[in-house]
């Protein structure tokens, strides 16, 4: 189906604003100046839904105390937990836009959805992030008593670049013994930093949000060294051994801007034998779940991340 209405009327507005207040090319913004021109985004993440909530920390393994916000926490018996990793090129704090879409999530399922406000680079770089994401659901497991949670049914859900945290934790954790991922959910993912799939350019390129020159900037400094852009531990596509996966399931949006990684890692996963399924959301892009007030057609991502995680409870 063609791109949905409500993304071609907000590209629209974009397109006439740039020409109002032109902005300087991507390339040329500093950190500073390219985080600032991306706040925007929150503006359009619509209103929370009505679900309490907790703010905790957890400790890392290097002692930094992560922020977590836990939904549903006050419910008492023993349920499933969603760990959710956010969305934000992982340089960018969007972590309330995040939260939004969470709380959709959390009022649909009714059990605890806890989002992990991890460190963002280049401050912090890789695998900082990752290793945030990691110690956080190795606490939830281990103290999965404390926290009424049934360790044996810990879902992993990322957007973007918490995707591809969720991705190269769920690769890591299959040698630790003391947790197990139950089910892993990626979101318009992005698995390859070298972007070498190319089957679906025609379907990218409308989304306008993400376009080429700016997966190229974030690249370029959340993983400067391009070496390690084939490294599994930034980019889960080129991991060596893919076997033995938790059953996952791959959400794309059709004209994601970078729906190639995920039609790509969809095969690779499928293809060593993993229980694999591909869900695609017809007409949206890329940040549809984080800007669900304007990208407002068709179903709501989070309606589809809560339906998978009902099916498999």
């Amino acid at each position: 189906m063609p791109v949905n209405q409500a993304e071609i009327e907000f590209f629209k507005l974009m397109d006439k604003n740039q020409q109002n207040n032109p902005m300087k090319p991507i390339h040329d913004l500093s950190l500073e100046e390219y985080r600032e021109s991306a706040a925007f985004f929150s503006e359009y993440a619509g209103k929370p839904a009505s679900v309490d909530y907790d703010n905790i920390t957890i400790t890392a393994r290097d002692a930094f105390d992560i922020p977590i916000r836990i939904y549903n926490n006050a419910l008492k018996q023993k349920l499933p937990v969603l760990v959710f990793c956010p969305g934000c090129g992982y340089m960018l704090d969007f972590f309330e836009a995040n939260a939004i879409a969470c709380s959709r999530i959390a009022e649909q399922l009714k059990i605890k959805i806890a989002i992990v406000n991890y460190r963002l680079a280049p401050e912090n770089p890789l695998p900082t992030a990752i290793y945030d994401v990691y110690d956080t659901v190795k606490f939830f497991a281990t103290h999965h008593k404390e926290m009424n949670i049934d360790k044996d049914k810990i879902f992993l859900c990322g957007l973007s670049s918490g995707a591809n945290a969720t991705a190269i934790v769920s690769n890591l954790a299959r040698s630790d013994d003391s947790f197990k991922i139950y089910r892993q959910i990626l979101l318009n993912g992005n698995y390859d930093l070298i972007r070498s799939s190319h089957d679906f350019d025609d379907y990218e390129k409308e989304d306008k949000l993400l376009i080429r020159e700016v997966i190229n900037y974030i690249c370029d400094r959340v993983c400067p060294n391009l070496d390690d852009r084939t490294n599994p531990l930034f980019s889960p596509y080129y991991e060596k051994d893919l076997t033995h996966l938790p059953p996952t399931t791959i959400i794309v949006s059709e004209y994601d801007g970078i729906r190639n990684d995920s039609e790509a890692y969809f095969k690779q996963l499928k293809e060593v034998g993993n229980d694999v399924e591909s869900i695609l959301i017809p007409g949206q892009t890329h940040n549809t779940i984080l800007m669900r007030s304007v990208l407002s057609d068709g179903v709501d991502p989070a309606t589809v991340i809560a339906d998978v995680v009902r099916k498999h409870i």
